[in-house]
């Protein structure tokens, strides 16, 4: 059966998703994209969206934790095999840094992310 407009329904009739079942997917396309670069424009932008992404996602929930170990171990592999990728390396380390602290200071209006419940937002 066809669903218009959107996710399907779920359980219940509720609708599934939203961006957050899109964020592991694209998380993963552009890790893949990253170590598969052939170009340093490419690597450079698919390090700092592999990064962005695993920083939204732990921001947003503490399954995003797992994300960003993801990209911390994505970040050992090339560093150690790739000596031309080493930057985009450090590039996607420093986004991930500049964008954590930014989650941190927003606090309790980023979402339902570490340490908090998902009705815990706002308050």
């Amino acid at each position: 059966m066809l669903h218009q407009g959107g996710a399907r329904p779920g359980p219940a009739g509720r609708r599934d998703g939203g961006a957050a079942p899109a964020i592991p997917r694209l998380s993963s396309t552009s890790r893949h994209s990253w170590l598969t670069a052939s170009s340093a424009r490419v690597r450079y932008a698919a390090a700092v969206a592999s990064a962005l992404l695993a920083t939204f996602a732990y921001a947003m929930h503490s399954r995003g934790l797992v994300m960003l170990a993801d990209l911390a171990v994505v970040g050992v592999l090339i560093f150690r095999r790739q000596a031309a990728a080493r930057l985009s390396v450090l590039a996607a380390a420093v986004t991930t840094v500049v964008t954590g602290a930014a989650a941190g200071l927003l606090g309790p209006a980023a979402g339902a992310g570490p340490g908090r419940r998902a009705g815990d937002a706002g308050r």
